[in-house]
């Protein structure tokens, strides 16, 4: 037996009809709801995690026709980019063979997604021969927005998957936990939001590109070009840090590190430059080049620590003392101390300085992974 897709029922180019059924999109699938430009229902059987179904309803319903019968054991879903609150919750699963008369296969209630493009399978517990299936979807987790990036069906037999335990807490000390991308806020209006928990790897067919491998415990952006994705920023805030992380990037790659969201440290491919400038690796944009070059190989993980001091502002939150970065060392080496930070990074979070601020990950300008992310406070 082989793993079934809606896609390979698809004959016909789009079609749009709208009846009492719902609403018609490619012979093979229909829906209640068109969803939202370029997010339809046929983008649940696409293959690709980076689109979706998105509706606003009370409850959403997708409806799958074979044209012959099948007996489906199982079913997976992922989750899609948007916030957790549009996920499915409570849903049934249904069989007929005339899409007139439905018999009850499954049914599932207070389900949850771990992380965002996270995958779930789910056993049809009364699986039979039919032609249609229907997925109805009756609550999400508070939203009026429905969504769904992937629903496909099995005809193979496999055992109910193991539930994974509950993922780590996000902490000031640990803002990502390795899992899922729980307390971290996609910004910018460019691209679509490409972060992904996984493992990053160098793609073998072009070496300025990544790919993301399931498990693992990496934050992964991995746009296919650039402006292809957006900058990622922690919940969590800090004030005083030293901040301690690994990365890696592709050949040519850039990103940056925002600390407090508003003063970059460069990331970038700078492995072999002799001249170093203010967009080279362990450069703090707008104040200082590096005082050598620590870069190594491209897909080669390497490691920031970073001493960093906020500003420091009166009763009346007027700034009175400003950022400075200690210490940043790169791979062992010294690269930047005693660097005064008289204003915010462009590009930050929303450029006002304050006494606390979250890390954030420039995502827009191209490929990097990111792991072991630790943020302790300066001793006073």
């Amino acid at each position: 037996m082989k793993e079934w897709l809606v896609t390979i029922c698809y004959f016909t180019a789009l079609t749009l009809t709208v009846n009492a059924a719902g609403v018609s999109l490619k012979r093979g699938i229909t829906a209640n709801g068109a969803g939202y430009p370029n997010e339809g229902p046929n983008c649940v059987a696409d293959g690709n995690v980076n689109t979706k179904y998105c509706n606003k309803s009370s409850s959403i319903w997708l409806q799958y026709s074979y044209g012959d019968k099948k007996t489906m054991f199982s079913y997976s879903i992922i989750s899609a980019n948007d916030p957790p609150e549009r996920d499915p919750k409570d849903w049934k699963l249904f069989g007929s063979n005339d899409g007139q008369k439905w018999t009850e296969l499954d049914s599932r209630s207070g389900e949850s997604f771990a992380g965002r493009f996270t995958k779930k399978t789910f056993i049809v517990k009364k699986p039979g021969d039919y032609s249609v299936y229907k997925l109805d979807v009756t609550a999400n987790h508070g939203a009026d927005i429905y969504q769904l990036a992937e629903l496909s069906f099995s005809e193979r037999r496999i055992k109910e998957p193991k539930r994974s335990e509950a993922p780590k807490a996000v902490t000031k000390e640990k803002p990502f936990n390795g899992q899922n991308l729980d307390g971290w806020i996609a910004t910018g209006e460019r691209g679509q939001n490409m972060w992904k928990v996984g493992t990053a790897q160098v793609s073998l067919g072009n070496p300025m590109h990544l790919v993301v491998k399931e498990g693992g415990n990496e934050l992964v952006n991995a746009p296919p070009g650039h402006g292809k994705s957006r900058n990622f920023y922690s919940e969590a805030t800090h004030g005083d840090a030293l901040i301690e992380l690994e990365l890696m990037v592709p050949k040519s790659s850039n990103s940056g590190i925002y600390v407090h969201g508003n003063y970059e440290i460069q990331v970038l491919d700078s492995y072999g430059r002799k001249k170093l400038g203010m967009g080279d690796m362990g450069a703090i944009f707008g104040a200082q080049p590096p005082k050598m070059n620590a870069c190594k190989k491209p897909g080669e993980w390497q490691k920031y620590e970073i001493y960093f001091h906020a500003p420091e502002f009166d009763e009346g939150g007027k700034k009175i003392k400003n950022a400075f970065f200690e210490r940043v060392i790169l791979n062992g080496k010294l690269i930047q101390e005693n660097i005064e930070m008289e204003e915010c990074t462009p590009g930050s979070v929303d450029g006002k300085e304050k006494p606390e601020g979250p890390i954030m990950f420039q995502g827009d300008h191209g490929p990097v992974a990111y792991r072991n992310i630790v943020i302790k406070p300066l001793p006073k």
